[in-house]
């Protein structure tokens, strides 16, 4: 009887663990163009105790003067509530606008203190791991990254990417890290965020 019992347990919560798989995958994506909610989006990226200055790349606020060339928040609910987002951000600057933010770029910087150990880190400049110049705050730390890439003609693209899967956005694949797809869901390999002061030390030992 008992064995009996614990069968029925058994299939009852097979049958609900692929029913709330299935509800999930047909909720649709939440998909925005709006740039009204940019700062609300920003806000929706992180949830980081202690640091609420996050995302760091993306612009602080959009200005006039910026030609905003493209722009998407995606949010999309995957089975067993996994939760992929990608939001982005394509701007044209005029030239001094352009130099002031790389400026802003390559000069942000956050003290930290790990253990023993205390410094000051910076967004880290990296060519090899994307088809343009980056500046990243989060290499796969998470499943996350963030960064953004310097292009021709005074045009910046922001990029928040975190459990995407190919086909849910319509990013190039040139504005993505190289091997995106291949290594998205998996944390092996090199990692590193800003916002974590043990990989600012790892980074400066």
């Amino acid at each position: 009887m008992k064995k009996r019992i614990v069968a029925i347990f058994l299939s009852l919560m097979c049958m609900l663990v692929v029913f709330s798989g299935c509800n999930v995958n047909k909720r649709e994506p939440r998909t925005s163009f709006d740039l009204d909610n940019y700062l609300k989006y920003c806000d929706d990226l992180y949830s980081i105790p202690d640091y609420n200055d996050a995302p760091i790349v993306f612009p602080k606020k959009i200005t006039d003067s910026m030609t905003i060339n493209d722009y998407m928040f995606v949010e999309v609910v995957q089975a067993f509530q996994s939760v992929g987002k990608h939001f982005y951000l394509d701007v044209t600057y005029s030239a001094e606008e352009y130099f002031n933010e790389l400026k802003r770029l390559k000069d942000w910087s956050r003290e930290y203190s790990y253990g023993e150990e205390k410094g000051v880190g910076k967004l880290l400049y990296n060519e090899q791991d994307f088809y343009y110049p980056a500046y990243v705050a989060s290499y796969n730390k998470l499943l996350a990254y963030e960064y953004a890439l310097i292009l021709q003609d005074n045009r910046i693209i922001y990029v928040y990417i975190s459990r995407i899967k190919e086909g849910e956005t319509r990013l190039k694949e040139e504005f993505l890290p190289r091997q995106y797809f291949e290594k998205n869901l998996s944390t092996k390999g090199f990692s590193y965020s800003i916002y974590y002061d043990e990989d600012l030390c790892k980074q400066h030992s």
